[in-house]
């Protein structure tokens, strides 16, 4: 039980606030406005899933996410928008490191930018992952303009992530990147749809 007492009087050198005076503080604003958004979830959280070791795998079809009089050299990936949370303990979250990575055909990353654990929280939550520097996709599309992201939180029984998914409630024709053959360290799941949305700018700012 809590009770609050006013006093008549300031106490000490407190001295009296107005509520007037009070600053609040600044409303969080969104890294990813004006961009566009990709997403396959329903944006209902059906399940989650934690991988020994390994983490999900999204594809990306760029040509049918972009305008189609917008020229590919300009499109840029700002970052990725996640659900989820992680678990453990016996690590500092600021210093441990998950991976997002593109991928080519063999599974290996050919582009990676990490960050700490401590964007998670033990709740379940929206986080994003803002990229340094915006990545120019060009280069890195398939002949099918697929993109291909995983996220590899180097999970093990002391530390990991649970990643939330919206199952399909229909036929999902998923791109499938050519020649791709997930490794131990990536995995897609059928009938799943990763709470995980990534979004483009195709302004001018796009750095190859």
């Amino acid at each position: 039980m809590i009770r609050v007492h006013l006093a008549a009087q300031p106490t000490g050198e407190q001295g009296i606030q107005n509520l007037a005076d009070w600053e609040l503080p600044a409303a969080a604003t969104d890294p990813f406005a004006r961009t566009i958004e990709y997403r396959t979830d329903s944006g209902k959280s059906d399940g989650m899933q934690s991988y020994g070791g390994a983490g999900p795998v999204i594809r990306l079809p760029v040509a049918d996410i972009i305008p189609q009089e917008t020229d590919i050299k300009q499109v840029t990936l700002q970052g990725l928008r996640v659900f989820g949370s992680r678990y453990g303990s016996g690590f500092d979250p600021d210093t441990t490191k998950f991976h997002v990575s593109i991928l080519a055909a063999n599974a290996n990353a050919v582009w990676q930018q990490d960050a700490p654990y401590s964007h998670f929280g033990y709740r379940k939550k929206w986080i994003d992952i803002v990229f340094d520097k915006p990545l120019a996709v060009a280069e890195w599309l398939d002949d099918k303009q697929i993109l291909t992201v995983g996220i590899d939180p180097e999970a093990q029984q002391r530390k990991g992530i649970y990643f939330h998914y919206s199952n399909s409630t229909e036929d999902v024709d998923r791109p499938v990147a050519k020649g791709f053959v997930p490794d131990k360290r990536f995995f897609e799941v059928e009938g799943r749809q990763w709470m995980i949305r990534a979004y483009f700018a195709t302004g001018n700012d796009a750095t190859p």
